[in-house]
C-alpha cells in the first residue's frame, strides 16, 4: 500500500507540473491578448477623445536624427520656423504619426533645405509638400484626465478578466474531476492543490519581481523596469498610474508602488485557488451567469 500510495503521489506531482505550464502557457496568451487589447482601446480612445490641431515638418539631418524645421496650427493658419525655437515639447500637444517615430528633436538653429512646403486650407482639409528627407508628423490634442482615467479602467478590467478567465477555468476542470475521484476514494482532498499549482506557474513572475526589487536597489540593469511594465501587461494602466511612464530607472520607483507590483504575482495564484475550489464544489460561474439571465427573462 505504501508503494502504491507513493506512487500515486508522484503522479499528482507530475500533474500539477503539467497544470502549472498549462497555467502559465495561458497566461502568456492573456498577455499577448491583452497588448492588441490595450492598443485597440488607445487607438479608438485617441481618435474620438482628441482632434488633429496642425503638424510639424520634421527634416532627417547629418546626425541621423529628425529634426524640427516648422510647425503649423490649423486654428491660427500660421507656421513657426525651427530658427525661432520652436519644438514638439513647446507646443504641450501630443504628436502622433503612423511612419515615423521620432527619436530626437531639438530647438536650437536648425539650416533649412531646398526642400519646400505648400500649405492649403479648404474647409479643414490641409495638404502638405515635403522634400525627400522631410517627415510632416500630425499633432492632436491631449488627451482629457477624464477620458484618459476613463480607457485606463477601462483596459485594466478586460485585460484583468483575460488573465483571470484563462487561469481559471484550467482549474476549474481540474477540480470538478477532482471531486469525483475522492468521492471513489481514488485520492485525498487537498484543498490547496490550486495555489499550489498556481504558484508552480508564477515562478517566472515571482523571479520577474524579485529581480525589480534586486534592481531597485543595487541599481542593476536600471531600465529593467521598463521591460517589467510590457511584460506584466494587465497591469500596465495600474504600473503607469504608479510611476510614469517617463520613469525609466528602477531606482526611481517608490517602495509603495514597487509593493504594489506585487498583484502581478499574487493574481494568477488567487485565481487558480478559486477556480479549483469552485470547480470541486462543482459550481459554475458561466452557468450561473447564463441561468440568472434566463431566470430574468421568465
Amino acid at each position: 500500500m505504501s508503494k502504491k500510495g507513493a506512487s500515486e503521489e508522484r503522479n499528482l506531482m507530475r500533474e500539477n507540473v503539467q497544470l502549472a505550464w498549462k497555467v502559465y502557457l495561458r497566461s502568456v496568451l492573456a498577455l499577448i491578448l491583452s497588448f492588441f487589447l490595450y492598443l485597440s482601446i488607445s487607438f479608438m480612445v485617441s481618435a474620438f477623445g482628441t482632434s488633429s490641431i496642425g503638424y510639424q515638418v520634421m527634416e532627417l539631418g547629418e546626425d541621423g536624427q529628425y529634426h524640427v524645421v516648422s510647425v503649423h496650427y490649423f486654428s491660427d493658419d500660421t507656421t513657426a520656423a525651427s530658427g525661432e525655437g520652436t519644438t514638439a515639447a513647446d507646443t504641450g500637444t501630443t504628436a502622433e504619426s503612423g511612419t515615423e517615430t521620432v527619436a530626437s528633436e531639438t530647438a536650437g538653429s536648425t539650416e533649412e533645405t531646398g526642400g519646400t512646403q505648400a500649405d492649403s486650407t479648404d474647409g479643414g482639409a490641409t495638404s502638405t509638400s515635403t522634400a525627400p528627407s522631410q517627415v510632416t508628423q500630425y499633432l492632436r490634442s491631449e488627451l482629457s484626465p477624464g477620458v484618459e482615467l476613463f480607457s485606463d479602467v477601462l483596459s485594466s478590467i478586460l485585460m484583468v478578466l483575460i488573465l483571470i478567465s484563462v487561469t481559471y477555468t484550467v482549474l476549474s476542470k481540474e477540480g470538478d474531476r477532482d471531486s469525483n475521484a475522492v468521492q471513489f476514494g481514488h485520492m485525498a482532498y487537498d484543498p490547496l492543490r490550486g495555489l499550489k499549482v498556481g504558484l508552480m506557474a508564477a515562478v517566472p513572475s515571482i523571479l520577474s519581481y524579485l529581480f525589480l526589487i534586486v534592481s531597485k536597489i543595487t541599481g542593476w540593469v536600471p531600465q529593467y523596469v521598463s521591460f517589467f511594465r510590457l511584460t506584466n501587461m494587465p497591469f500596465l494602466p495600474l504600473f503607469n498610474h504608479l510611476t510614469p511612464s517617463a520613469v525609466s530607472s528602477a531606482a526611481d520607483v517608490s517602495w509603495p508602488a514597487i509593493l504594489v507590483m506585487a498583484i502581478s504575482v499574487i493574481v494568477v495564484p488567487l485565481s487558480c485557488m478559486i477556480g479549483y475550489v469552485m470547480g470541486y464544489r462543482h459550481i459554475s460561474l458561466s452557468e450561473n451567469l447564463v441561468y440568472k439571465k434566463k431566470s430574468k427573462k421568465k
